[in-house]
């Protein structure tokens, strides 16, 4: 795995994992690995096997292949990709007031 592609994994376990509201702690815990292994994938340092791919998935409740959906945009081939990939990531971490907020700001401007 490229390293570009194992931080975009990363970033997204991140993600993922503070929209869920757990620590890395909680997240090996439950995935049944080391902080340190959990900290390495999210910093792009390791690629995560198919087995944790697998687990990750499960625990963040994630399909495996979202770890992995928008690389192209992360690349920064496409700049608009690129910004959907961001604000997706932001969304993941919102609680549902702030999903609110946030789908009735983006309802006012479509109208605009």
């Amino acid at each position: 795995m490229s390293d570009t592609l194992k931080k975009h994994v990363g970033k997204r376990i991140r993600a993922a994992r503070k929209g869920a509201g757990f620590t890395q702690e909680q997240l090996a815990a439950l995935i049944e690995k080391s902080v340190e292994t959990v900290s390495n994938l999210e910093r792009g340092h390791t690629a995560p096997s198919l087995e944790t791919l697998a687990l990750l998935a499960s625990a963040l409740g994630y399909s495996a292949d979202w770890f992995l959906v928008g690389y192209a945009a992360a690349l920064g081939s496409n700049e608009e990709g690129s910004l959907r990939t961001e604000i997706e990531t932001l969304l993941i971490q919102m609680n549902e007031n702030q999903l609110q907020q946030v789908a009735d700001i983006a309802r006012i401007i479509k109208k605009a």
